[in-house]
């Protein structure tokens, strides 16, 4: 009885969904692909993965010609459109002007490299159609020569699609290796040769054209201690004004340098090989050669050429030009390795002369960085650097702590700034020891248990899920065996303090718009925040008193903030005033140059008590009414509302905009006069 009742079931449902298959069938709207008599023929071409074949695609971005287009051909192969008419546009496709419904063969020119397709017949009932290109398959010649031009022979060669190997070959007598047959690309072509070689780093084109590489002799520079700067050499290079000037980076002495010298020979190109001892950051400086007493060698002319160690057409426009003369160009070109990694350079005469060019290479090492999201346990490494970083992105609210769990070493947690790349201070902090207990969020001494492990807690709000938490985690230890290694465990032990949903206001500027005055022949001066000023309201304003003298008080809404006060006033520019400081990527106090384009997020939203923290004010709308109302200077006369978004918007935010302008003895109760000062 079940069985039949089962099968009752099955045979209704299936009914069941056979009408309503029909009943959908004849409630979806047929697709509509026009009508060739009114709207001609349209045909968009994409590549396998969807995206649309330009017509630059073919040629290169910017080029004239040629470009990729299509025509339509009657059975005899005319072309009934002109292929100028044809180009495809930026979404890949073409319209053409014909509208003689028929069936016509679709032909595309140019197709760019590695591409194929199929072609078609439109029809007479029909006017749009989509068609995708396919990716080809080639063999890949590779052709491998000695310095004097000889064959390179059992080269081990691969091609490299970033980490991973698409072919590996290896060249017979004649120096070539042909590749199995593989999806046409632009693969990197590595080479296993002895560090007394190198080559131009090559990469293989869509097109299956056949590749050269010429071997050249190169000498290494593997940073052996014998090149390690003396202090009198390092102190010659720091105190070159050319090298030290405000238009050239600084020689960093605080790093390890090794100076090298290049003897070049008239017009030879002279190579070297740098084979990264560790992984981190390397900067190469150079400068003109001197004679014997330190002068400048005037005809002394120097080009360095970065060829890297895969392709990268970028490298070809960072060249450093070193110009005796004027001493004029870039002279110096930063680089990141893995250890182990090899990059090649090169330094010619620019006139063909002979010369000594010299030439040093710090190295600054790169701690070991590990993303996060959710709770779990995670590896920390320590390569002769004792800190290593977490970058924690949760992806929930919640508390999490945050622990160590070495027996062997004794870490210590720091909480640093996104925007400034430094520790966060509890106030002014001038100690240079990172792991000083006087940083935000610093956790150690055994807080953590057995082991001198840390404990650190993060309450992370729903309003804050998404940030990126920084820290630092440092192995206080004298001796650390390096390469070492530590587990950090990050555990959701619950809910976080604030689980209402924050209300979200809108500041709306209320007040009585005044003409500001251009204050012909004074200068504005920020407040100091140190507590030497006194403010006082009085008549609807605010005054502050400094040394004596009282001065009324405005709110630099569209000019750029300040650093450095030196009793009058702060100098160097931070890059930014509240009018722009919306438009910052990732709630950067210094935002990048590419972040002042798009607003990226809502920096100007603020608590309105950042006890409770359960109200939030939009500023955006406010300092846009308020900026386009200040004077030519950029500034508004200080009011109860004005004040009021600098009270709330730096005591949030304000800690950390010290830090980076580096005032001097800045005291909480006065953060809200970043921003405030006066003419005098």
């Amino acid at each position: 009885m079940i069985k039949i009742i089962k099968r009752t079931f099955l045979t209704f449902l299936a009914a069941g969904m056979a009408l309503m298959c029909v009943l959908f069938t004849a409630c979806t709207p047929e697709e509509d692909y026009g009508d060739p008599a009114t709207d001609g023929y349209q045909v968009t071409f994409l590549y396998p993965d969807g995206s649309p074949v330009k017509g630059t695609d073919y040629a290169g971005s910017g080029q004239k010609a040629p470009k990729t287009y299509a025509v339509l051909q009657d059975a005899n192969g005319n072309n009934l459109t002109q292929p100028a008419q044809g180009v495809l546009n930026d979404y890949g496709t073409v319209n053409f002007n014909y509208k003689v419904p028929g069936e016509y063969t679709v032909y595309l020119g140019n197709v760019p490299d590695g591409y194929s397709y199929e072609t078609f017949k439109t029809t007479a009932d029909r006017a749009r159609y989509s068609v995708n290109l396919t990716l080809n398959y080639t063999k890949y010649e590779i052709n491998v020569q000695n310095p004097d031009g000889s064959a390179y022979t059992n080269a081990k060669v691969k091609l490299m699609n970033g980490d991973n190997e698409i072919a590996s070959l290896t060249t017979d007598a004649q120096g070539k290796a042909t590749s199995q047959s593989v999806i046409a690309g632009e693969y990197d072509i590595l080479v296993d040769i002895p560090d007394t070689l190198g080559y131009r780093p090559v990469k293989t084109t869509k097109k299956g054209s056949p590749s050269t590489i010429k071997l050249f002799n190169v000498s290494l520079i593997d940073f052996s201690d014998e090149d390690i700067m003396s202090e009198e050499e390092l102190d010659s290079w720091a105190s070159d004004r050319n090298l030290n000037n405000d238009l050239f980076t600084k020689v960093n002495t605080s790093v390890d340098n090794y100076l090298y010298n290049a003897d070049i020979k008239g017009s030879e190109e002279k190579f070297f090989l740098i084979k990264a001892k560790w992984s981190g950051s390397y900067s190469i400086t150079a400068r003109s050669d001197r004679d014997a007493g330190g002068n400048i060698q005037k005809d002394a002319n120097y080009n360095m050429r970065f060829y890297g160690s895969t392709f990268n057409p970028e490298l070809e426009r960072k060249d450093l030009n070193i110009l005796g003369s004027t001493n004029g160009g870039n002279n110096m070109q930063n680089i990141s390795l893995k250890a182990g990694e090899k990059f090649i350079i090169s330094v010619s005469s620019l006139n063909s002369e002979d010369y000594i060019f010299p030439f040093i290479i710090s190295y600054d090492r790169e701690p070991h960085t590990v993303s996060a999201s959710e709770s779990k346990d995670y590896t920390l490494k320590f390569d002769q650097i004792n800190y290593a970083i977490i970058e924690f992105k949760p992806t929930v609210s919640g508390k999490f702590e945050i622990t160590s769990t070495s027996l062997e070493y004794d870490p210590m947690l720091v909480c640093y700034s996104s925007a400034t790349k430094k520790p966060l201070p509890l106030g002014k902090n001038e100690t240079s020891d990172l792991t000083d207990e006087r940083f935000i969020g610093c956790a150690g001494n055994d807080n953590g248990g057995e082991g001198n492990n840390f404990l650190y807690t993060e309450d992370v709000m729903k309003n804050f899920v998404g940030n990126t938490y920084f820290y630092y985690i440092y192995l206080k230890d004298s001796n650390i065996n390096y390469p070492a290694e530590i587990n950090v465990k990050i555990t959701r032990t619950g809910d976080a303090t604030e689980e209402t949903v924050v209300q979200k206001k809108i500041a709306t500027a209320t007040a009585a718009w005044e003409t500001q005055d251009e204050q012909t022949g004074k200068s504005f001066r920020f407040a100091p925040i140190d507590g030497s000023a006194t403010v006082a309201e009085k008549n609807g304003g605010y005054y502050i008193t400094v040394d004596g003298s009282e001065y009324e008080l405005h709110a630099a809404i569209s000019l750029e903030l300040q650093s450095s006060f030196d009793g009058n006033s702060y100098k160097e520019g931070i890059g930014y005033s509240y009018a722009t400081i919306e438009y910052m990527g990732d709630s950067s106090v210094s935002p990048a140059s590419e972040d002042n384009t798009e607003q990226k997020n809502t920096n100007l939203t603020v608590y309105e008590d950042l006890n409770k923290r359960d109200v939030t004010w939009n500023y955006t709308q406010f300092i846009k009414d308020y900026a386009s109302h200040c004077n030519s200077v950029g500034t508004y006369k200080l009011n109860a509302e004005l004040k009021l978004f600098m009270e709330r918007y730096n005591n949030q935010r304000g800690l950390e905009i010290i830090w980076y302008m580096e005032i001097e003895n800045a005291k909480p109760e006065y953060y809200w006069l970043l921003g405030c000062g006066y003419y005098a």
